[in-house]
């Protein structure tokens, strides 16, 4: 069972406020970099 999975048992319906990043990366001829992971 995951963090929010298990969080939910806890918490029950009540919202949550949960953080969260995005990153885009792009080089210098405006294409986007991506890593496989």
């Amino acid at each position: 069972m995951g963090y929010i999975e298990e969080l939910r048992e806890v918490v029950g319906s009540r919202p949550l406020n949960l953080a969260g990043v995005a990153v885009a990366v792009f080089n210098e001829q405006g294409q986007i970099l991506l890593q496989q992971r």
